[in-house]
């Protein structure tokens, strides 16, 4: 028996079932998009002020990948990393600190995102109060750092 079959039947029973979920999901992802639908427009997690936004996103992100690195390195890490942490607690403990984990880092995504836009948000309303060329040129410059857009009166 070679190496890679006797670590992946080693691998225990919620690991094995969370990595076919993400692979699972992920192929699908690739497969509806070529029909023209966008699951990660329903799956992946959205700010709540987004039309987007569903609250079922909180779990559903855990299982989304942006591309086949994305999902090969989540997942060889999640073998290497999770199939101890399974063996060590048992089943019932990893798949709870799985999804414990998975929910606090939507939280803290939601977090620092509310952080970002609300900043965003109390500038444009500062902006829009005060509107002329140079008020918008600070707003993008502080906001859009990338942009080259200047606006200067001559």
């Amino acid at each position: 028996m070679n190496g890679f079959s006797r670590g992946y039947s080693s691998t225990p029973p919620v690991l094995k079932n969370i990595i076919l979920i993400n692979i699972v999901l992920f192929l699908a992802m690739l497969l509806f998009e070529k029909s023209g639908i966008n699951l990660t427009q329903y799956l992946a997690l959205y700010y709540p002020s987004s039309e987007h936004f569903r609250p079922y996103q909180f779990v559903t992100h855990m299982f989304m990948h942006a591309g086949w690195e994305h999902i090969f390195f989540n997942m060889f890490g999640l073998w290497m990393f999770g199939r101890i942490l399974e063996q060590v607690w048992g089943s019932k403990r990893f798949l709870i600190y799985y999804m414990v984990t998975g929910l606090g880092a939507a939280a803290i995504q939601t977090f620092v995102n509310y952080l970002l836009i609300s900043s965003t948000m109390h500038d444009y309303t500062a902006m829009m109060n005060s509107f002329g060329p140079q008020a918008f040129d600070v707003f993008v410059q502080h906001h859009f750092p990338d942009l080259e857009t200047k606006f200067t009166s001559k």
